[in-house]
């Protein structure tokens, strides 16, 4: 994305660089629901449209301080900022760096399960975590992520994905050669000395989750593939409910401008199995422009219901 950087005077005195960018992805989305007795329906739509502030300053002696805002920005009605996305604050060095606040979650950003334009895999874990404390590194090939939650209000009414109760992750990158990398992620969630009331009127702790990923990722001149698999376990009120993933995506390039991705995934609960399939195709008009197409396809083998069928159709501008 092309950015507009600019210098400001902060409070203290001390010069910042700080760059600003942005995105605005609208466009037409056709749903035609599992359940045959439901219309299809047609909406324009948003698509993740944000806006974003970076900036860092050098403190001397190898050490920058930086700062991180993202929101959501509403691009199909009158919404205006209906979410933070990144809003972290930190210290980077030889060390490594420290940020705390909301932030990409580690098992997320190692580990490949969605490489989707925009509807995701067939069961992906949060993109972001909230309440966190998050070191990174990288040495030569291998790149590190760890992180701490620390939720004791339970404020899961504003949080995304992971960072609902406590817990912390661990992410690993290795790049074997230039063309394939390896993913590893765990991430562990305690949300259990949080009451849930139930239907009855009665009320139980929290769920304690965990989550396991491990990818890789191959590219070969203009095409490219992915494997990853993940387990996720959920036990509440000493009930235990495992899901099995295995998500696959192959992509390529069809020339200077046009790339396109074609993604299949299985996610498997007890009994219960839920496959998804995606395509999308992206090509760039200049300047910052692009128009997309993504269509999926998510089937729950349930022999009362239909296959459900998305279509969408954006344009998104970065700058």
């Amino acid at each position: 994305a092309a950015a507009v950087s600019a210098a400001v005077m902060v409070p203290v005195g001390a010069q910042a660089d700080v760059t600003v960018y942005g995105r605005i992805n609208t466009g037409i989305e056709l749903v035609d629901p599992a359940v045959s007795a439901a219309d299809s329906t047609a909406d324009v739509s948003g698509f993740g449209s944000r806006l974003g502030f970076r900036a860092s300053s050098d403190l001397g002696n190898g050490l920058t301080a930086r700062g991180h805002y993202e929101f959501g920005i509403g691009s199909d009605k009158r919404a205006g900022i209906n979410q933070t996305r990144h809003a972290k604050v930190g210290l980077a060095g030889g060390f490594g760096a420290i940020d705390i606040g909301q932030q990409g979650a580690a098992l997320y950003g190692n580990v490949h399960f969605d490489r989707s334009i925009w509807t995701g895999g067939v069961s992906d874990p949060g993109s972001r975590t909230s309440n966190t404390i998050k070191y990174s590194n990288s040495v030569g090939p291998l790149s590190l992520e760890a992180d701490l939650r620390l939720n004791g209000e339970h404020d899961e009414g504003d949080t995304e994905g992971f960072g609902k109760g406590d817990g912390f992750a661990l992410g690993f990158q290795v790049a074997a050669t230039d063309s394939l990398v390896f993913g590893l992620g765990f991430d562990s969630q305690d949300e259990s000395d949080r009451m849930d009331k139930q239907d009855d009127g009665s009320s139980k702790p929290g769920p304690e989750t965990d989550w396991f990923g491990a990818s890789a990722m191959l590219t070969m001149g203009q095409f490219n593939g992915s494997i990853a698999v993940g387990s996720k376990e959920v036990t509440q009120s000493n009930t235990t409910t495992e899901t099995d993933i295995v998500q696959l995506w192959l992509g390529a390039s069809l020339g200077d401008r046009t790339s396109a991705v074609f993604g299949y995934g299985e996610a498997e609960t007890g009994d219960n199995e839920e496959d998804k399939l995606v395509f999308g195709v992206s090509h760039n008009l200049g300047g910052g422009l692009r128009a997309w197409y993504e269509g999926n396809s998510v089937d729950k083998n349930d022999p009362t219901q239909d296959a459900k069928v998305q279509h969408l159709f954006g344009l998104r501008y970065d700058f």
